[in-house]
């Protein structure tokens, strides 16, 4: 595992990949910094985090779109996958690779922060440490779900616009959610359609007829059940689903300085299960 490891991690550097992904990602950190915190003369640098999540959309396509497409491309992943060691192993080498070079790219914005902590006794240390916990626990999930774009093309670029559209995705889920329809016939078809929409991911991502059927008949029987018992339970559904699913509403607590478990579980659930069905999505491409 170690060795998958630092392949991946040193090839970032054997390339230019490594140096655009840390160079992009702190200068555009230190824009918002000299806007927010210099032009505002404030030591508050969470405020900058908060404002800054949307770089995710440039980082993160930058970031993972060589880590299984470029393997499948040049036709080296077959040596990869027959060499001793698990499909698991492998996987978790490549996420931890990509996510330790964003660690060190996060840790160097530091320097921010640290540049006014001399000319402000005040500063909210808290916030501050909250908001980088946050930012690193939202960058392993959307890490996670590049892996999995990755792992589903031979493409880079394929797989850096899908990153793209994934990321774009979950930042606007809150506001898809605050204007959803109520209207319990409107969440209902909704919550078919999600069915059916994950039953199709599992038959052709994970390349499982069995448990795609599986899936689809104990969640429509679950949905019959709840509907028979409390047809109430479906109003306003939709709204309750995104808001749920939705990684941006739980960073900005992260930003205000609050630590909640929940929050924490919730991301480094959401990495695994994404790690986790990339496992899947390999494994079905490793014996098709």
């Amino acid at each position: 595992m170690s060795a998958v490891f630092k392949k991946e991690f040193t090839g970032y550097f054997k390339s230019i990949m490594g140096y655009i992904f840390i160079g992009v990602f702190v200068l555009l950190i230190g824009i918002f910094f000299v806007l927010i915190n210099i032009g505002g003369q404030s030591s508050d640098f969470s405020y900058t985090l908060n404002s800054t999540s949307i770089i995710f959309l440039i980082i993160m396509p930058i970031l993972t779109m060589r880590l299984f497409a470029e393997e499948t491309r040049q036709n080296t992943d077959q040596l990869l996958y027959t060499a001793p060691l698990s499909l698991g192993r492998i996987v978790i080498a490549k996420f931890f690779a990509a996510f330790a070079l964003y660690l060190i790219a996060l840790a160097l914005t530091i320097i921010f922060p640290l540049s006014v902590a001399a000319f402000s006794p005040d500063m909210p240390v808290a916030k501050i440490v909250g908001a980088l916990l946050g930012y690193a626990l939202l960058g392993s999930c959307l890490i996670s779900v590049g892996l999995m774009v990755s792992a589903l093309t031979d493409n880079q670029i394929i797989a850096a616009v899908g990153t793209f559209a994934a990321v774009l995705i979950f930042f606007i889920l809150d506001s898809i959610s605050n204007n959803a329809p109520q209207d319990r016939m409107s969440c209902i078809v909704f919550i078919l359609a999600l069915i059916v929409a994950l039953a199709l991911f599992i038959r052709f991502g994970m390349g499982t007829l069995l448990g795609a059927i599986l899936f689809a008949v104990i969640a429509a029987i679950a949905c019959a059940a709840a509907f028979l018992m409390n047809n109430a339970v479906f109003d306003g559904s939709i709204a309750k689903i995104l808001s749920w699913v939705s990684l941006m509403s739980r960073f900005g607590n992260f930003g205000k300085g609050v630590l909640n478990i929940s929050d924490i579980v919730y991301y480094i659930s959401f990495t695994a299960v994404f790690v986790y069905l990339t496992m899947s999505v390999i494994e079905r491409r490793r014996w098709r």
